[in-house]
């Protein structure tokens, strides 16, 4: 409920400091408008840093955990790890991932031709996540014993609003 206030407080900020059109051109336009824009790029630069971190560490360890329970096809390989507990074939397959897409990126146009893909990537984990929530809560499974009980209507708004989302901004590619 406070990340949502701060959003909200936040777009409305935006909207009373500066015109749709700026809004829609200058992507520092909050760095300008703010009292102590250096401190906003500091924030920027904090967020930005501490989500790196978080995802050069957690991400090899989710990939070998899915390889070590056959999530991922033909990946026992991934589920290997040194005597120290590192899970090296996850970091250099991660690292891999990384490097591409910041190629990618740097080839194709920056930042802005790589949200568009990360943000089909995040609704699409959303879908996925309250469908199968939604489906266990159906299904009455014994495996499925969550640790707080939600209402059945929650994971069904999460997923007809991420379906709803990803059908909006879909957009084909351009030939």
């Amino acid at each position: 409920m406070v990340s949502f206030l701060v959003y909200m407080g936040l777009a409305y900020w935006c909207s009373v400091v500066a015109t749709p059109q700026e809004l829609i051109t200058n992507f520092t336009i909050m760095v300008e408008k703010a009292a102590f824009g250096w401190a906003v790029q500091a924030g920027i630069l904090a967020a930005t840093f501490s989500a790196a971190l978080n995802s050069l560490v957690g991400a090899p360890r989710v990939l070998q955990a899915m390889a070590a329970h056959d999530v991922v096809p033909f990946s026992s390989w991934l589920a290997r790890e040194t005597a120290s507990g590192e899970p090296r074939p996850a970091m250099l397959v991660t690292g891999l991932v990384g490097l591409a897409t910041l190629l990618f990126g740097i080839s194709g146009g920056g930042l802005n031709s790589i949200a568009p893909l990360m943000t089909m990537f995040f609704l699409i984990t959303y879908a996925v996540l309250n469908g199968v929530v939604m489906l266990e809560q159906m299904l009455g499974l014994t495996s499925f014993r969550p640790l707080f009980r939600i209402p059945r209507a929650v994971p069904l708004v999460g997923l007809s609003t991420s379906t709803r989302l990803l059908s909006a901004s879909w957009r084909p590619c351009q030939a």
